[in-house]
């Protein structure tokens, strides 16, 4: 199969998701390489791009609850692909995907992509700390070696085929009807402490749904956090914490849950 062009689109508010993707397109090898980072909510305004049948397209997201994030579900509904042949692949912290797989790729089969392969890859928690380490430092360098071979072996596939048509449907395990959302519903968010805060801006700048703004001091709309945790691990003064109740509970939990070591699941 020819390729034009390899177009690789990612959601990767702590950079775990783009680690995969990236790995995935270096083994794929296609010298046009196009990565189209759709994290910041203008990106996901602005970018809509182009697609033939001559393009090979990555689609990564990472998982919150089982699901997809819904701005992610949102953009990739947006896209139109023209018997594209693509890659679903998401990113989950330890304990369980769920039906974001399954959500992905049904997203991209029903606006036109050929799904040729699909992942499933290990990132660290979003609730991962210092304190309460979960999947701390994933994706590894195992991780990343099993990426760029998964990589490998979806080129070797795509040199093999002759006629879009004659690509297989995939079995990815997930319900038909997705589990529902809480997040939002709970309101729960990270908060400034004001004693540490430099007021540089960077919490505002990297949240992907333009969840903090600065009045008096930084805040957030709850309602609109996606608890991916970017401003946290990203605060240059450690000034961006969550210490809900809920957050610090279910952290324990899934440090426990999580303390063996899981490895990428593939379909192909």
């Amino acid at each position: 199969m020819k390729i034009e062009t390899l177009k690789v689109l990612y959601f990767s508010p702590t950079g775990t998701t783009e680690k995969i993707v990236t790995a995935i397109a270096n083994g794929i090898n296609v010298f046009n390489t196009e990565m189209i980072d759709i994290t910041q909510s203008e990106s996901r305004q602005e970018i809509i791009p182009s697609l033939s049948r001559n393009d090979f397209v990555i689609l990564g997201s990472p998982v919150y609850e089982g699901r997809l994030p819904y701005e992610v579900e949102r953009y990739f509904k947006k896209l139109i692909a023209y018997k594209t042949p693509a890659v679903a692949v998401v990113v989950y912290g330890g304990r369980a995907y769920e039906d974001a797989l399954k959500e992905l790729y049904d997203i991209i089969s029903s606006v036109g992509f050929k799904p040729v392969a699909a992942s499933a890859f290990i990132g660290e928690h979003s609730f991962s700390s210092q304190k309460v380490p979960i999947v701390h430092g994933r994706p590894d360098m195992m991780d990343v070696e099993k990426a760029l071979q998964f990589g490998i072996a979806i080129r070797q596939k795509l040199d093999k085929i002759n006629n879009i048509d004659t690509i297989e449907t995939l079995n990815i395990p997930g319900n038909i009807n997705y589990r529902k959302r809480f997040v939002d519903k709970l309101k729960i968010g990270p908060t400034t402490d004001t004693n540490l805060c430099s007021n540089c801006g960077i919490c505002i700048n990297i949240c992907p749904t333009e969840a903090i703004i600065k009045s008096k001091k930084i805040e957030t709309i709850k309602s609109k956090c996606l608890l991916c945790c970017a401003c946290i691990k990203k605060c240059p003064s450690n000034a961006r914490t969550n210490k809900n109740i809920l957050v610090g509970f279910y952290s324990k939990i899934l440090k426990i849950e999580c303390r063996k070591r899981k490895e990428a699941e593939i379909f192909l």
